[in-house]
């Protein structure tokens, strides 16, 4: 691969990688109603399903940015992390909300990247 840009190799593969995926996602958004068409009851339904993909599509590729961001994109790919974010747990006692039992792993992550549990 040839470029003229200012960044590093490792840093270059992370975009040309990011660029695929994203086709990949976008062909697919773009693909699919045609072949669901016939199983979505009417347009606004199909509309809706669209939209919920589109957002999901927005956070899947902030949490990938999050993680290339802090360099722990090499240790851990977006799902990894929303399957990590899926074991916190909340619990109420007593009307009081607090935070269940964190496993470590998921806490480092949390504290590299910055981002509180709340």
């Amino acid at each position: 691969m040839y470029t003229n840009i200012e960044k590093s190799a490792s840093e270059i593969y992370v975009d040309y990688k990011s660029l695929g995926a994203i086709e990949g996602m976008i062909d697919t958004m773009k693909n699919v109603p045609d072949a669901d068409k016939s199983h979505m009851q009417n347009e606004q339904t199909l509309e809706g399903w669209m939209f919920v993909n589109y957002i999901a599509l927005h956070w899947y590729y902030s949490i990938y940015k999050l993680l290339v961001k802090n360099n722990l994109n090499k240790k851990y790919s977006p799902t990894d992390f929303l399957l990590m974010l899926k074991e916190i747990r909340k619990v109420n006692i007593q009307n009081k909300w607090y935070n269940a039992e964190i496993i470590k792993r998921t806490s480092d992550l949390m504290n590299k990247i910055m981002l509180p549990i709340t």
